[in-house]
């Protein structure tokens, strides 16, 4: 349930589909921000189900998508504030702060 929501609302913020079969790294890296998001709303999400959810991708491609986020993503401006615009519209990011939310997705790296 939580990934089709999160589905809905990136697909909207993000204005693109990140479902097609593109490659290119512009819809590659949303669509690893959709899997983060994802994780970030649900920690006992299956990635199955999240890889369902995005086009019928594999949970072996949202593990590598994940490490990409956390290696890449959360290092360029541009897609890091997509996240942080999606974050705010699904109203967890709340009271927690830029450094909160950085520092649970870190501990998420770890895990």
């Amino acid at each position: 349930m939580i990934a089709e929501q999160m589905l809905s609302l990136c697909n909207f913020i993000m204005d693109c589909d990140i479902t097609k079969r593109e490659r290119t790294n512009d819809i590659s890296y949303k669509r690893y921000i959709y899997f983060a998001l994802c994780r970030y709303a649900d920690e006992d999400i299956s990635l199955s189900e999240i890889g369902r959810a995005c086009g019928g991708r594999s949970h072996s491609t949202v593990i590598n998508g994940l490490k990409v986020f956390y290696d890449v993503v959360v290092n360029n401006e541009y897609y890091w504030n997509i996240y942080q615009k999606c974050l705010e519209h699904y109203n967890s990011i709340g009271t927690e702060t830029e450094g909160d939310v950085k520092e649970k997705i870190y501990k998420d790296h770890i895990k």
